[in-house]
């Protein structure tokens, strides 16, 4: 059992302290007793606490008495404006229905909410539907939302349509909205177009917006169609847009193409764009130039792009070189970018000398991220390719992420390309670079390698 926390004790110290961020996640042996000396502290010493994050994912906290007495000593903290709680496990209907009561009757200062539930199979579709109808009483405070429902694998397009009924009318005042339902594989077509379409409807000052539906495989290509049409229509001033789809098997090349058409019809200020259709294998060279067709015109000025295709295995050099040549015509002002191609087995070095060519043209960016794992056609002249561009670009980049894991580079492209990094002497704050299983490097040599960046103020190489 957890020592009483005394006048004397660490945490009494921290009483001035406005952000507090506890995690305990896969701590099974944590209990609700321990769980409410904490609660007691915050309660007694942090009554001014702003912002508060509790992690509680597969913790033995995850019962009816230990959910009620954490959410008893948080809504004591009544100066609270930001509160994240996740949970795993064995949390009921009842259980999410109290706490939301709770937190709506006493936060009277929240105005950033985020749940995340992980693995709750005792979560239904009711649950959802109290949940929606107790965060709809706080919509006026609310500026932004976000709700995880991962793995939750009894929520279904019954809970969807119920929560969007509930709060459709209240989503008027948020800025940020953020809701995945990732795992929940129940979930179609209809589910997951209603949320949307009576959501978007009434956000009418959302500048953020963030849905994933990864793995729910019963969504196609039609359900991708109305879900952008919805999106392209209702929110079209929004600037920060995040959509996944990944490992959704049934979407091809026509369901890229249609998502691609809505939103690049109607948006024209996305200052940041992320889109996931990993495991999508019905996705091709086509699909990419499809995407590149459609959306140029609303990426213009975009300054963060992100995309996954990993193990998107009918894409090659052809869909990655289309990509390249939007990137160079169209994405003047990218500062930041990011591009997954991890599991594309038949990407080889000319992908790279592509890359490498059009991030030339682009002198605002700053931060590069590359996953190529698994792709074995890539070598040592890959990486000659890319040492070319971080020399052009040695006083630009300041994080760079490379990802070759599996890929066939040697010793001698490690070495080169931590040697140019080295020579050029680059204003890098963040570098992380993975070459794991690729079976011509030693430890010495990664060994080397850091030694070598040690200039770097945060080296990571596996």
């Amino acid at each position: 059992m957890m020592k009483d926390i005394s006048r004397k004790s660490k945490l009494y110290q921290l009483k001035n302290v406005y952000q507090f961020i506890l995690t305990l996640r896969r701590c099974e042996q944590i209990t609700s007793m321990a769980i409410n000396q904490i609660g007691i502290y915050f309660s007694r010493h942090l009554r001014g606490l702003r912002r508060l994050s509790l992690n509680f994912e597969r913790c033995g906290v995850n019962t009816s008495q230990g959910i009620k007495k954490l959410t008893w000593h948080v809504c004591q903290l009544e100066e609270l404006t930001q509160l994240s709680l996740s949970f795993g496990g064995r949390i009921k209907n009842k259980d999410l229905a109290d706490m939301s009561s709770q937190i709506a009757l006493r936060l009277k200062k929240l105005s950033c909410f985020s749940l995340n539930l992980w693995s709750c199979d005792n979560i239904t579709n009711k649950g959802l539907e109290k949940l929606a109808s107790n965060i709809s009483k706080i919509y006026i405070r609310l500026k932004s939302l976000s709700l995880k429902f991962i793995c939750c694998e009894s929520i279904s397009d019954e809970g969807l349509i119920s929560l969007a009924r509930k709060l459709q009318k209240n989503v008027t005042y948020l800025s940020e909205l953020s809701l995945n339902f990732g795992g929940c594989k129940e979930i179609t077509n209809k589910g997951a177009e209603q949320l949307v379409a009576r959501l978007t409807l009434n956000l009418r000052n959302i500048s953020y917006l963030a849905l994933n539906f990864t793995n729910c495989m019963k969504i196609s290509d039609e359900g991708v169609n109305k879900i952008a049409d919805h999106i392209g229509k209702n929110i079209r001033h929004c600037s920060q847009l995040y959509v996944s789809f990944g490992s959704c098997g049934l979407i091809t090349n026509s369901g890229l193409q249609r998502f691609a058409n809505h939103i690049g019809n109607h948006f024209y200020n996305l200052q940041k764009l992320a889109l996931d259709f990993s495991w999508c294998e019905e996705i091709t060279n086509e699909g990419i130039s499809f995407l590149i067709k459609e959306m140029s015109g609303s990426l213009k000025r975009s300054q963060y792009l992100t995309l996954n295709f990993s193990f998107c295995k009918n894409i090659d050099d052809k869909g990655v070189d289309n990509l390249c040549i939007m990137i160079s015509n169209e994405l003047k002002n990218l500062s930041h970018l990011s591009l997954s191609f991890m599991g594309c087995f038949n990407i080889t070095n000319k992908s790279l000398f592509c890359l490498s060519d059009s991030l030339s043209n682009i002198s605002a960016l700053t931060s590069l991220s590359l996953s190529f794992m698994h792709c074995k056609d890539i070598n040592d002249e890959g990486i000659k390719y890319l040492n070319s561009i971080l020399v052009e670009k040695q006083n630009n980049f300041h994080n760079l992420l490379l990802n070759f894991a599996d890929s066939s580079i040697t010793n001698q492209g490690i070495t080169m390309l931590a040697s140019k990094l080295s020579e050029t002497q680059c204003n890098l704050e963040q570098l992380s670079l993975n070459f794991s299983w690729c079976l011509h490097i030693n430890g010495t040599t990664k060994d080397y390698i850091q030694n070598i960046l040690n200039f770097i103020p945060s080296v990571i190489v596996s």
